[in-house]
């Protein structure tokens, strides 16, 4: 009834309007001495205020000739039609409504309409202030039109009491009031957010009033609520605390479960984008989520019908794609991460995680969705990391089960999709992250398979996957039961190797000991992972090869020297295995990428067997020419950009669909603190004139990143001869 009301109000006020457009013509003739409608424009465009000050003045005007305590129909129909008129028009005021003046007439309209309850006035101010915020017509670039309405709404905020005069209007129960007034708050936030959460907190009853449109049951007023507090909670912790102790998180699963749960499409996905503001970055809200049992209200968004198998409305993957994203943001690194995901381990959460990840789903972005969310809801979690490690899903054609880590390595491998192999990778780092168990694990799997003997009927091991992708049928016995992988591929199996070894002594032990391929004669006893990866070096590091593939075998071998004198000695144990790593660095043509790494693996061994490594490195130019190397890798474009996703945070990154970074934020962090801890080789004492009797070549970068350095011929030592200790000075400028 209140809405019809309304409605026929706003009908009677559009039939009043004719004799204010002929005076509107009157003062824009004054004011521009008979210009066309288009030349008023232009001079309103220029800062003139032709009519609006007049109308607004009138309108005020009304309200000082009303008895508040008995308005007459005749006053509130006359500025009725005199908003309505100037809202029509405003295209050709929009300049004159961004001043200050004009916005502070708005305000004292909107405030003297609030205290007559006058709610039709109050709806045509909101919506002329709105309008003014919006873009220009006249503007001609995006940045000018951002420009301008952040100084507008910036004017606009000067007032002190504007965001209280405006988040007042909300107690009024009006339909168009409740509707606009949100969306006029909505603009302010948009341009000057930082202010209008700050008045906001600072008013008593603003936020509440603000929370109440959830509550609201006309879906257009809530819609525009849920629109209005997502920009409102980002990046305040504060606001994020209040709104979630009003009881925040039970009315936005109200709503979901009203619109029919994961089915309802647009409206629950900005339910589920306002939990992932709350919840970003606020551990008080994330333990408040977990406390109130909504964890157990997200399982259902997650769960799907067989008929999504195959086909998943936008709609619903929109919702499933938010609830993986609150999934993400709620296991996000924080002191009682555990218990909250013990809480989505007893939930089921995890288990229809792991079900769209690796599952019969057909949408790519939503399994690479469900790899992150898998990732980080079972990181460092005992009963997690235990599921994934035992438990097997149904998802090969023939209905055998396969088990989970099996076949997130033949996503990781075999993908189409570029973001879901990233997102395998992602996972498996998440998995191998501090589980020393599930390395050694997987590290046993790389059991030889003796040629002729395989059973086609029988799934190949993680481990023979692997060794598969990297090195080829013939090395893993594979050929039957797996297909060819690509480059791509062999370079995500590299970084899987990589994720077993890195940080734990006892894979590094196991897979020094595995051979490859059960020896056939006593040349191949030494056929295991190290010296293969070495050997196969040789071949992917040539110049004009794909450097992919060599870099995905430095960074198992880098991984394996860490830290590791066995793997050192292993790889110093013939010439041809360190020549494998020396001949990258002093080849014409070869990648920045491959000589920094093979002068990373150089420097490893030379602090871990300084004796067998020094004339190894000799022959690179000695440590100073190693450390440039290192030092044209951290300029590269690649190593750059992992460094910018190390300091802004790996959450956000999804890689481009064409392509795969060489280097991600945890590789970046990774290298950093290596090369920091071999900055103590660069003194005089590590490598002797004798030694290595070529000079450092200066740092300064070449005009193209894949030339070769230069390298000197060795010049004899000087016979011994006492010579002075150099000056100060002079050892300062030989330095």
């Amino acid at each position: 009834a209140e809405e019809e009301a309304s409605d026929q109000q706003h009908r009677k006020s559009t039939t009043k309007m004719s004799w204010l457009g002929s005076l509107l013509g009157r003062e824009n003739a004054a004011a521009g001495g008979g210009e066309s409608p288009a030349k008023g424009t232009a001079a309103a465009g220029a800062g003139e205020d032709p009519a609006c000050a007049l109308v607004l003045g009138k309108v005020l005007d009304t309200f000082k000739a009303t008895d508040a305590h008995a308005p007459t129909a005749a006053a509130a129909d006359e500025r009725h039609s005199l908003l309505l008129d100037l809202l029509e028009k405003e295209h050709l005021y929009h300049y004159a409504m961004c001043e200050q003046s004009r916005q502070q007439q708005l305000l004292a309209i909107l405030k003297a309409a609030a205290g007559l309850a006058d709610a039709e006035t109050v709806q045509l101010a909101a919506r002329i202030l709105a309008a003014s915020l919006t873009v220009s017509p006249v503007a001609a670039e995006k940045q000018v039109q951002d420009t301008r309405e952040k100084l507008a709404a910036a004017s606009l905020l000067k007032e002190p009491e504007s965001v209280l005069t405006i988040i007042e209007l909300l107690a009024m129960n009006d339909y168009y009031v409740r509707y606009h007034v949100p969306h006029l708050i909505t603009l302010l936030l948009q341009h000057q957010q930082s202010a209008v959460q700050a008045s906001i907190i600072d008013t008593k009853v603003g936020l509440g009033r603000v929370i109440d449109l959830l509550s609201d049951r006309r879906e257009p007023v809530r819609n525009e609520g849920l629109l209005l507090l997502q920009l409102l909670c980002s990046n305040h912790t504060d606001i994020q605390k209040l709104v979630a102790f009003e009881s925040c998180f039970e009315k936005l699963f109200h709503i979901i479960a009203y619109e029919g749960g994961n089915e309802g499409g647009v409206v629950v996905r900005d339910c589920l984008i306002l939990v992932n503001k709350l919840l970003a970055g606020n551990p008080s809200n994330k333990n408040y989520f977990r406390e109130t049992q909504c964890v157990a209200k997200l399982a259902p968004l997650l769960e799907l019908q067989p008929s999504d198998c195959w086909l998943l409305t936008d709609g619903k993957l929109s919702v499933l794609l938010a609830a993986l994203a609150t999934v993400r943001t709620l296991c996000a690194p924080y002191p009682d991460l555990g218990k909250t995901q013990t809480a989505c381990f007893k939930c089921g959460v995890l288990k229809l995680v792991a079900g769209i990840a690796l599952g019969a789903l057909n949408s790519p972005p939503a399994r690479a969705a469900a790899l992150h969310a898998l990732g980080d809801v079972a990181a460092g979690h005992h009963d997690s990391l235990l599921y994934l490690t035992k438990t097997s899903l149904r998802t090969a054609p023939d209905g055998r089960d396969q088990p989970l880590l099996l076949r997130m390595t033949t996503v990781a491998i075999y993908a189409a999709d570029a973001r879901e192999r990233a997102a395998a990778l992602y996972a498996f780092e998440r998995f191998f992250a501090g589980n020393e168990e599930g390395q050694v694990a997987v590290a046993t799997t790389f059991t030889p398979v003796p040629a002729g003997s395989h059973d086609v009927q029988q799934p190949l091991s993680v481990g023979a996957h692997l060794l598969h992708a990297m090195f080829g049928a013939d090395d893993a016995r594979a050929a039957p039961a797996a297909p060819a992988a690509d480059t791509l591929g062999a370079w995500c199996a590299c970084l899987v190797v990589s994720f077993v070894l890195h940080g734990c002594a006892r894979s590094k032990e196991v897979l020094l000991k595995i051979p490859l391929a059960i020896p056939q004669s006593e040349k191949e006893m030494d056929n295991t992972l190290l010296p293969r990866c070495l050997a196969s070096l040789q071949l992917h590091a040539a110049p004009g090869a794909d450097h992919r593939r060599a870099v995905g075998l430095l960074r198992v071998v880098i991984s394996w020297l860490d830290c590791s004198q066995l793997a050192a000695a292993t790889a110093l144990a013939t010439f041809e295995r360190a020549s494998c790593l020396v001949e990258p660095c002093l080849g014409a043509g070869a990648s920045v990428h491959v000589q920094g790494l093979c002068a990373m693996a150089l420097l490893l061994l030379l602090q871990l067997q300084p004796s067998s490594a020094q004339s190894v490195v000799g022959k690179c130019g000695g440590v100073e020419q190693l450390f440039y190397r290192l030092d044209q890798l951290k300029r590269s474009h690649e190593y750059v950009t992992a460094e910018l996703q190390l300091q802004r945070g790996n959450d956000e990154f999804v890689p481009e669909v064409s392509d795969l970074l060489l280097y991600d934020a945890s590789f970046a962090s990774f290298f950093d603190a290596t090369y920091a801890k071999l900055a103590s080789l660069r003194a005089p004492a590590t490598i002797s004139a004798a030694t290595s009797p070529t000079p450092p070549l200066p740092h300064t970068p070449t005009t193209s990143s894949t030339l070769p350095l230069p390298i000197p011929a060795p010049v004899p030592a000087p016979a011994p001869a006492p010579a002075p200790a150099p000056a100060p000075a002079a050892a300062a400028a030989a330095a």
